[in-house]
């Protein structure tokens, strides 16, 4: 990479990773604030999704279109890196500060809202009621765990980072733009 101080891991995590975490986590509190069971919401998770996913290429056409309209695999792959650093930095700590913290009850409603939009979802789709109560079953075992302890949010963490280190490399590989070897000639 083009060492500019512009581009790189941790030009993305400041520039767009920790705004981008920043965000989620003011519409994520916003959404707690407004209505709790938005929380649950399937439109929320991919509106977030399509959010973030829109930031990350838009940094790495930014990132490319800076260094010249060409960019190599391991520099679009660092800045989708930095960037995710920043954004899943963001959101674990907020979600450890909003369960834990502001409030420690939210965890158990989150989990009973969850089971009943599975339940609802599964009848509007014509499940049968022994496969709804299969589902049920499982729900409830799991129902004393808390999906927002330090170890499971630690696991999330990586678990996010991993999707990205395999996402950054996918988009990485389709935004990649090499220099040509040999320039053009202007002797013809």
């Amino acid at each position: 990479m083009e060492n500019n101080g512009m581009n790189g891991p941790k030009k993305a995590f400041t520039q767009w990773g920790l705004p981008l975490g920043l965000l989620n986590a003011a519409i994520y509190g916003l959404v707690y604030a407004l209505n709790t069971q938005l929380l649950v919401s399937m439109w929320l998770g991919l509106g977030l999704i399509a959010l973030n996913g829109g930031v990350f290429i838009w940094a790495l056409v930014q990132t490319r279109k800076s260094l010249g309209g060409y960019a190599e695999f391991r520099d679009l792959w660092g800045v989708w890196l930095g960037a995710a650093l920043g954004l899943v930095l963001v959101t674990t700590a907020f979600n450890a500060l909003l369960y834990k913290v502001i409030d420690p009850t939210l965890s158990e409603q989150v989990q009973v809202m969850a089971q009943e939009k599975a339940v609802e979802m599964m009848e509007s789709m014509g499940a049968p009621q022994e496969d709804v109560d299969k589902a049920l079953a499982r729900m409830e075992q799991q129902k004393g765990e808390d999906p927002f302890s330090p170890l499971r949010l630690l696991m999330s963490f990586f678990g996010s980072l991993l999707v990205h280190v395999l996402l950054g490399a996918i988009f990485a590989a389709i935004f990649k733009k090499n220099k040509p070897l040999f320039a053009p000639s202007d002797e013809a």
